[in-house]
């Protein structure tokens, strides 16, 4: 799954008090357990923070990107995405750091 340039505010990266832009394609990957479940994977492929603008081009400015690790809460928002998607209200809300 692929943002194609697209960013979401981060739920874990800021700067100050301000959320960050967050920017990586998912790979989500099915697997098969037993006759009737599926188990769903989701890893962030490269995982990205916009920080700033790095230069300009002709199309305007150009975004800072920073390389990330990748965190459990952008890849669980996506697994809770899907589960609401198929109806299933089972899994927990996220839990998010405080920010000072």
């Amino acid at each position: 799954m692929h943002a194609s340039g697209e960013t979401w505010p981060s739920k874990l990266y800021f700067s100050g008090k301000h959320q960050l832009g967050y920017r990586t394609p998912f790979i989500i990957k099915l697997t098969k357990v037993g006759s009737s479940s599926t188990k769903v994977n989701i890893i962030a492929e490269d995982p990205k923070v916009i920080n700033g603008i790095s230069g300009y081009s002709a199309h305007g400015a150009v975004a800072r990107e920073t390389a990330v690790a990748p965190t459990t809460i952008e890849e669980y928002s996506i697994l809770l995405f899907i589960a609401s998607k198929l109806g299933d209200s089972s899994m927990l809300p996220i839990k998010l750091p405080a920010v000072d």
